[in-house]
């Protein structure tokens, strides 16, 4: 398992969310990669959440509006939630509205396709994820031009082809 950069003259936005159930907060993070592995924005930010769903959710959402408003398309989009990626096909009342979101704003990014990258791929928004839960304040949004030095090691990495081995069960596999 492996971050793969996007195609030329692409960007990649990888997200995570964590969740914290006896707190009932999250941590969003994500980032957004030129096709050279190099980081080009990122965000996380600590916010109230009702489950784990929710929370990988929200970070869509929110780092597809950060790229709506640096214009960073044509885009990739990957996360590490299955439920994620297929909740975006269909309609759930407890989380509609962001649903709804999402797809807007991924109607403004072209439609890409939202694809599943296994967490050892998509390191970097989950250590920024990690980091929101940690902030001192609910809903401060802060989006970063440059990494963060806990990420950098791992920006580094993904640009070096670092690669991990899994044991994947069939019925994962069969998700993707």
């Amino acid at each position: 398992i492996k971050w793969y950069p996007p195609a030329p003259g692409f960007y990649k936005l990888n997200t995570d969310g964590s969740y914290m159930e006896k707190e009932g907060i999250g941590g969003l993070g994500g980032i957004i990669r030129n096709s050279a592995g190099d980081w080009v924005v990122g965000f996380h930010v600590k916010t109230l959440v009702i489950t784990h769903t929710h929370a990988e959710l929200l970070a869509l959402q929110h780092r597809f509006q950060l790229a709506v408003q640096h214009s960073l398309f044509p885009i990739e989009v990957e996360t590490d939630s299955v439920e994620t990626i297929e909740l975006l096909q269909k309609n759930h009342i407890t989380y509609q509205s962001t649903l709804d979101s999402c797809r807007y704003q991924l109607r403004r990014l072209g439609s890409p396709a939202v694809r599943h990258s296994f967490r050892e791929g998509n390191k970097a928004a989950h250590l920024l994820a990690k980091q929101g839960s940690k902030q001192a304040t609910c809903n401060h949004l802060l989006v970063m031009e440059s990494p963060p030095p806990s990420v950098l090691v791992v920006l580094q990495a993904h640009k070096g082809g670092l690669t991990t081995s899994r044991l994947v069960p069939v019925s994962v596999c069969n998700k993707l």
